[in-house]
């Protein structure tokens, strides 16, 4: 299991776990993100992640 956020308060802001998905690979995340409507995605402002590169490619490849 690979969590895509974490429960965190910052600047007065909470922040909730996204997904829990099972796999890495990039296709395996954007085939999640990809679910998300256009306009949830149109509204991310920022993402965290560890360095893996399929993350990198999948949040480059779902968001704007």
């Amino acid at each position: 299991m690979n969590i895509l956020s974490s429960s965190e308060s910052i600047n007065d802001r909470l922040y909730l776990i996204a997904a829990m998905i099972t796999g890495r690979k990039k296709e395996d995340v954007a085939a999640y993100l990809m679910n998300w409507p256009e306009e949830v995605r149109l509204k991310i402002e920022a993402v965290s992640m560890d360095m893996s590169r399929s993350y990198c490619y999948s949040v480059l490849e779902c968001f704007p």
